[in-house]
């Protein structure tokens, strides 16, 4: 009988195959125990790397402080030439009633229409403002009239032609030369005009060089024939040749409502005052913080009036 190989007990085998089984998965045996061992060891390691792989949190810096904007007077509210009135109106009653706290402001041009007038309507237009103006009746830019009329300001007669010698020759050439404004000005705008500033105003002393004691008698006269005359008690300056820079035309006109309640500010609109025009968005804005409210001359205004020096 041939020799039977000596057997190995069946538990060693197992454990041989237990053990090959282990070796080609690449792990170890494992003992008792370690298995939930080594699943919290991989977790916390995958900790571990998450947090040391996490991007730093985004460090919010302070944004830097912007400049405050420049204070400036609030723009005054968009309203029509009857509420102008009504509040002028209204303003002149608190004054005459001895409110001390009631400033009003009419600004004025001699001289237009020019070539910078379009330009003086749309510096009022921007501020919400209206003014009045005197206006020359043989202007190259008469026509400009319409303009100024139908954009709700007011319109008064100042001179035809602007010449002392002609219109103060006597009382008569003054009537003459106010019927010839009266016509240029009422033909264009569909309306007679009934308020009037006298050239070089009612103290102007060059009329006694034609006609003595004239402007004594035109005060009279003028008003007799249905006419109310303004004259001014604040000025821009501008009349002076050449026109001063826009800062002092505006430092003028400032420094002349000196506080009044009422005040009749002077300025002209011709084709070489350019700085006027310049000057309006300081005068308009400064005016406003000294707390005036902006009117319009009519017949009804309670009148500014020079005294007669002839």
């Amino acid at each position: 009988m041939k020799a039977q190989p000596p057997r190995r007990p069946l538990g060693c085998m197992l454990l041989v195959c237990i053990a090959l089984c282990g070796t080609l998965a690449g792990c170890a045996p494992a003992t008792p125990g370690s298995e939930s061992t080594t699943a919290k060891s991989d977790v916390e390691a995958m900790a571990d790397l998450e947090e040391a792989v996490k991007e730093p949190e985004a460090i919010e810096t302070p944004k830097p402080s912007e400049p405050e904007p420049e204070a400036r007077p609030a723009p005054a509210p968009a309203t029509s030439p009857e509420a102008v009135l009504a509040e002028g109106a209204a303003v002149e009653e608190r004054i005459a009633n001895g409110d001390a706290s009631a400033k009003i402001c009419y600004l004025t041009f001699d001289d237009g229409p020019s070539d910078n007038t379009l330009d003086i309507l749309d510096a009022l237009r921007e501020k919400g403002v209206y003014a009045t103006f005197f206006i020359k009746g043989n202007s190259d830019r008469i026509d400009l009239v319409k303009n100024i009329s139908d954009a709700g300001h007011g319109i008064g007669l100042h001179t035809f032609t602007h010449d002392y010698a002609q219109l103060y020759a006597s009382d008569d050439a003054y009537f003459a030369d106010l019927a010839a404004v009266q016509d240029a000005v009422s033909s264009r705008i569909g309306r007679t005009v009934d308020i009037v500033r006298f050239p070089g105003g009612t103290s102007n002393t060059v009329s006694a060089n034609y006609s003595k004691g004239i402007m004594s008698r035109l005060v009279q006269s003028v008003p007799a024939q249905g006419y109310q005359y303004f004259d001014w008690n604040a000025s821009g300056g501008d009349s002076a040749t050449p026109p001063p820079p826009a800062a002092d035309i505006a430092a003028n006109a400032l420094g002349g409502a000196g506080g009044m309640q009422r005040v009749c500010v002077l300025m002209h609109d011709t084709t070489v005052k350019r700085t006027t025009v310049e000057a309006l968005p300081a005068i308009i804005d400064g005016l406003r913080e000294q707390g005036y409210t902006f009117g319009i001359l009519t017949h009804d205004t309670p009148p500014f009036h020079h005294g007669a020096n002839n």
